[in-house]
């Protein structure tokens, strides 16, 4: 069985390092043939000070073991998934943001962070961080409006940016979760 080198080696380590205890989880091939995980406990025996072998405790992990795999598969696809999601919005030409509830910016495209390249970190910032309390509440207005109404505006904004007069069509919706509670802006 492939498990018997590992259990050596783990062995073998164990007294070289004289570790009192040590643990270590490895897969078997039940008689059924079936894999299955196992994490031993294994702690040094001693008569006076001579080592003198092992008591070890087995106990069968294999559910926890799939329920981390899945969680990790989980966590790689979602990862995979923020990628895509960050690439494609990094690829249009549009300024894109979303604030939480709080006003705080959680997530700004490539485009957005070149409109405001003189801007360390927008995330977790709002805009009274960096734009003219004028600006932040006009703007903490109309992110009021898509919290009470549920529903998209549209609107024209003009503001100074580092001298220039900006001026963009802002079109702001709620973003809902699964059972249509808004999380984000």
């Amino acid at each position: 069985p492939l498990f018997i080198p590992i259990l050596e080696e783990h062995y073998r380590n164990q007294l070289q390092n004289k570790s009192r205890e040590a643990s270590i989880e490895f897969l078997i091939i039940t008689k059924s043939g079936e894999e299955k995980w196992i994490e031993q406990d294994s702690v040094l025996i001693y008569e006076r000070t001579e080592i003198v072998g092992f008591q070890c405790i087995a106990r069968d992990i294999d559910l926890r073991k799939k329920a981390e795999v899945a969680l990790q598969k989980i966590d790689m696809e979602r990862k995979e998934y923020e990628f895509r999601l960050q690439s494609i919005l990094d690829n249009t030409p549009l300024l894109i943001f979303i604030k939480d509830l709080e006003g705080k910016y959680i997530l700004v495209n490539k485009q957005f962070k070149l409109a405001f390249s003189g801007i360390e970190s927008l995330i977790g910032k709002t805009d009274y961080d960096f734009d003219s309390r004028e600006n932040a509440d006009r703007f903490k207005e109309a992110d009021k409006i898509v919290l009470q109404t549920l529903q998209p505006i549209e609107r024209e904004e003009s503001f100074s940016y580092r001298g220039k007069i900006q001026n963009l069509t802002v079109v702001k919706f709620p973003l809902l979760d699964q059972s249509g509670k808004i999380f984000a802006i």
